[in-house]
């Protein structure tokens, strides 16, 4: 069986809205200092999780990388 060079081998079930790059673009624009951001906007972004690290029992902090970015 031949693959088709675009094919995505970890493909997702979920409508993405910005690759990692804009929303890195797009959102470190509106980050006015201390992580407080102008405005408030639900987007959709896919990334494989690298890092998983816990802060207490209900905060926890993700490394997301995809698309040779990070957030």
């Amino acid at each position: 069986m031949q693959r088709d060079s675009n094919h995505n081998p970890y493909p997702h079930k979920f409508h993405r809205t910005l690759r990692i790059d804009e929303f890195n673009e797009v959102f470190g624009a509106r980050n006015i200092g201390n992580d407080v951001f102008l405005e408030e906007e639900k987007v959709s972004v896919s990334g494989r999780v690298m890092s998983l690290r816990s802060a207490g029992k209900a905060l926890i902090f993700i490394d997301l990388h995809g698309d040779e970015q990070k957030v």
